[in-house]
């Protein structure tokens, strides 16, 4: 549905005309009549849009035929709203859709570990004297580059739409300038296009998704990444526990040194549970007997833990280590002769299973 300022019954039919050229339909000509009754169907998934713009249709001119036809158009930035004539590329006014090609097209979102950024111009609520003709170069370069099909006469619309933003207005002649830059320097592939937002999550714009459920599911990923952040630094002051410091690990020890609450501690602590029993087990049996003189750690102590306890910690900490992945490790190990977590070589092969988890974690799970 297209909400239309300026409807007449005069100027019923041109509208009418212009409006199907425009998005890119063969109407039915049977159907353009302004006293013909209109049923409206129910759709509980139609797609709203509050901030969709006018097409005002009130200097229209009305002419022999629609071909000639010159309308005074306003339209919005929507993907919802435009498509070419032929039906064959998408308007686009962001570069999402490049996110979901090849083995991604189906997913209905991506999460990012680190935050990517994309193209989303936008136009402004109110453009001052000073600033009209660069903010419209900018934003037609950006229209003009994702959507390299388009020609003169559509970034003449948009200018004009965006140009009811300006105070005072452009006038037509300064338009069509900016207009013949952009067409200009885009023929010779000097437009660049601009990342102006970051984004952790992205949705397939081929794929419909309620308000609702996108709310759902940024709330559901966002508490997810906090939570597997907060378990990467409890194990990290796990694994760097100096007992002679510390003493015993407690949950109340931990949380000080992960600088977070303890019943955030104790909501994870399940999953750490049995790894700090044995590092606590390991270091009593290992201060069993030994003469109050000698205030070195024990030889066993100063190694660290083996690396078969390093790859049940890598189990518990990680849902995706698999099979293959501890075989993997047993293999790195044993060729360059690592048996515990503090010999050399053992931090290079650590970072690249851990790098290769998250990987696996964030981009093909999700």
């Amino acid at each position: 549905m297209i909400k239309v300022n300026g409807l007449t019954l005069e100027n019923y039919t041109d509208t009418y005309n212009h409006l199907s050229e425009l998005i890119g339909i063969s109407s039915d000509s049977d159907a353009r009549k302004a006293t013909q009754q209109t049923v409206l169907s129910h759709d509980p998934n139609l797609y709203y849009n509050p901030y969709s713009l006018l097409y005002d249709c009130t200097n229209t001119k009305k002419v022999s035929s629609p071909i000639k036809e010159k309308i005074e158009k306003c339209i919005g930035t929507n993907e919802t709203f435009l498509n070419n004539t032929n039906n064959e590329d998408t308007i686009r006014f962001n570069n999402i859709d490049e996110y979901f090609t090849g083995e991604y097209s189906e997913l209905g979102y991506r999460v990012f570990n680190e935050k990517v950024m994309i193209c989303s111009p936008f136009i402004p609520r109110s453009i001052e004297e000073g600033y009209r003709n660069k903010t419209l170069f900018y934003l037609l370069s950006q229209y003009a580059q994702l959507n390299p099909h388009v020609g003169k006469s559509w970034l003449r619309a948009i200018a004009e739409t965006i140009n009811k933003k300006m105070f005072p207005n452009l006038s037509a002649r300064e338009i069509n300038s900016v207009i013949d830059s952009v067409l200009t320097k885009s023929e010779d592939n000097s437009l660049e296009l601009y990342f102006n937002q970051e984004r952790r999550i992205l949705f397939n714009p081929n794929i419909l998704f309620t308000s609702k459920q996108k709310m759902e599911i940024v709330n559901k990923v966002l508490g997810k990444l906090k939570s597997d952040h907060t378990k990467d630094v409890i194990y990290l002051v796990l694994e760097d526990w100096d007992f002679n410091v510390n003493g015993k690990i407690t949950q109340e020890k931990v949380a000080q040194l992960a600088k977070r609450g303890k019943s955030t501690v104790k909501r994870y602590w399940g999953d750490f549970k049995s790894y700090v029993k044995d590092l606590n087990r390991d270091y009593k049996e290992s201060s069993i007997n030994q003469p109050e003189n000698i205030t070195e750690k024990p030889a066993e102590a100063q190694k660290g833990i083996t690396t078969e306890k390093y790859i049940y910690n890598m189990r518990c900490k990680f849902t995706d280590f698999d099979y293959s992945d501890e075989k993997t490790l047993m293999g790195l190990f044993t060729k360059k002769g690592i048996t515990h977590v503090t010999d050399e070589g053992f931090k290079p092969i650590h970072d690249y299973m851990v790098a290769i988890l998250k990987d696996r974690h964030y981009n093909y799970r999700q």
